[in-house]
């Protein structure tokens, strides 16, 4: 059973028209949500059915182009959230394959 703690780790990019590597997070994300003022938002959930390899959900529809990484994750060039000039918020949370968030 979880503790129900989790660390949570906030910042942004600014997008652009080639991949992001965020590898700041000082741990590895168990959700990331991402939001900006065009408006546009998706979430990315490690191990969710559905969420597998690059797949994530956005304010679009499904996409694929959100890894995570033990220190961050990757958008790829052509995710919705990756919009070039346009600022993107995230959150990340701790978690791990319970899906105890």
């Amino acid at each position: 059973m979880a503790s129900g703690t989790r660390q949570v780790f906030v910042d942004s990019f600014t997008g652009a028209a080639s991949d992001i590597t965020i590898a700041t997070v000082p741990f590895k994300p168990g959700i990331i949500r991402f939001w900006n003022t065009t408006p546009r938002w998706g979430v990315k959930i490690e191990g969710l059915t559905g969420m597998n390899l690059t797949n994530y959900l956005s304010s679009v529809g499904a996409d694929a182009g959100v890894t995570i990484t033990d220190s961050g994750f990757t958008v790829t060039n052509g995710a919705d959230i990756n919009q070039n000039g346009v600022v993107t918020y995230f959150e990340c949370i701790e978690g791990d394959s319970d899906h105890s968030f």
